[in-house]
């Protein structure tokens, strides 16, 4: 089905070029190349990261929560009596933005604009006598280009139509169209009188950017390959919340909170998840971009051996910040997402570098039995702590392999991400077919 959508799209560019210019982009660039990015230290005041755990193991009585990071946690040892954990649903997404193409924004100048095609997909498989079946599954394909700065600010007839509008209708509503113009990170209450030209998607009003700052852009085409990227990735926690909402409806996760446990598991963070099924979501986070920690407690987690922990502690990322798209929604009862999160090392290190087999996991403070509270932790949390490590480094054997992160990949993901990479084309097909060269 996606396929013949682009083809579809591919049919109405050709037509849209009889009018427009598009300059394409060389079709032999390579995929995007992973590049290394620098760590990014938070506020843990400001993102509300608070030592939670307060159980010793070794010591097996009640600690202080700053001590017990005095000891990394082991966690392979023999499972409980009372506690059951199993996972067997499993939840992933993919996106890929492809710039297919600029335009010139007016006569006589150089200043150009990006056109991106964007895809992006969730599926939901169900594992069941060790066979993985696909419950649900959605794609979208996007286009991106800032229409109304186009059509504000161009000398060029053909320009000031409504470029998104048409494209839509001439794919038949296959493709959707997404103006770039207006800035991600949602308005929040303090701004709704700063702003006159507001769009609203899900609930949420983006404003638009001002013409000036977007001429800037002109100047600097990774702001707008940013941009794109950027409500590529609104729209794909969009689509997975609509897979959890029908996930939700299809079964009613068993969780007895304390003793039993069906999970739901996410690759990535659990952000946008919303309604009961945040109560049966595990998030597996598999990139240390960002620190969370202090740097003498983060540099004991880069030192965790294979089969240990760290202790557990709460977050509660702040909303509205523009250099973080992942906002929590607030609940029917007014209290935000408050997420438990703790690292494990699922392989052997060896002489790897120290992300080598780490994981970061979410899950949400009423799953435990503590709730959250750092005064109520007792055994039976760290029981159940222990227990999920336990069965999340069991699920790295098969192996990921041939796949680079094959180490920090459990398999039933790395199930979901080939799936899903069989329903989109890669970068170079989709700028071949839409780019037209």
């Amino acid at each position: 089905m996606p396929k013949v959508q682009i083809q579809t799209l591919a049919s109405a560019m050709r037509e849209l070029r009889k009018t427009i210019t598009i300059v394409p982009f060389d079709t032999n660039v390579p995929e995007e190349a992973v590049a290394l990015r620098t760590q990014r230290e938070v506020d843990p005041n400001k993102w509300g990261v608070t030592p939670i755990e307060s159980w010793s193991k070794n010591q097996k009585r009640t600690i202080s929560t700053k001590t017990i990071w005095d000891e990394m946690i082991h966690f392979l040892g023999d499972k409980p009596d009372n506690i059951d954990i199993s996972f067997k649903y499993f939840i992933d997404g993919i996106q890929r933005t492809t710039p297919i193409g600029k335009i010139r924004l007016r006569k006589n100048s150089f200043e150009t604009v990006p056109v991106h095609f964007a895809q992006l997909g969730a599926a939901l498989l169900k594992r069941e006598n060790r066979i993985l079946t696909k419950q649900d599954e959605g794609v979208k394909l996007l286009l991106e280009y800032p229409n109304s700065f186009v059509q504000s600010e161009t000398n060029i007839d053909a320009l000031k139509m409504n470029l998104l509008g048409q494209i839509s209708d001439a794919t038949g509503g296959a493709l959707h169209g997404v103006d770039t113009s207006y800035r991600i990170p949602h308005l929040k209450e303090a701004e709704k009188d700063s702003f006159k030209d507001i769009k609203e998607i899900d609930g949420l009003k983006y404003p638009r950017i001002d013409n000036n700052d977007l001429w800037k852009w002109c100047a600097d085409p990774a702001q707008f390959r940013n941009q794109a990227k950027k409500w590529t990735t609104r729209y794909r926690d969009l689509l997975e919340h609509d897979i959890y909402g029908k996930a939700l409806e299809r079964f009613s996760p068993a969780v007895v909170v304390g003793s039993k446990y069906e999970f739901v598991l996410k690759d990535g963070p659990l952000t946008h998840i919303r309604g009961g099924i945040t109560k049966a979501a595990l998030g597996v986070v598999k990139s240390f971009t960002t620190i969370f920690l202090e740097k003498t407690n983060m540099t004991k987690v880069l030192g965790l051996p294979y089969g240990y922990r760290s202790p557990v502690f709460t977050m509660k990322r702040p909303e509205g910040d523009p250099e973080e798209i992942e906002i929590y929604d607030v609940d029917s009862d007014g209290k935000k997402h408050t997420l438990v999160s703790w690292y494990l090392r699922i392989r052997p290190v060896e002489n790897h570098d120290a992300t080598w087999g780490l994981l970061r996991v979410e899950m949400h403070t009423e799953s435990l039995p503590c709730q959250g509270h750092a005064g109520r932790w007792s055994e039976q949390d760290t029981f159940v702590i222990d227990e999920i490590s336990r069965q999340l480094c069991f699920e790295a054997s098969p192996s990921s392999h041939p796949d680079p992160r094959w180490h920090n990949l459990i398999y039933p993901i790395k199930c979901c991400e080939n799936f899903l990479r069989s329903r989109i084309v890669p970068h170079v097909t989709a700028r071949y077919l839409l780019g037209g060269v």
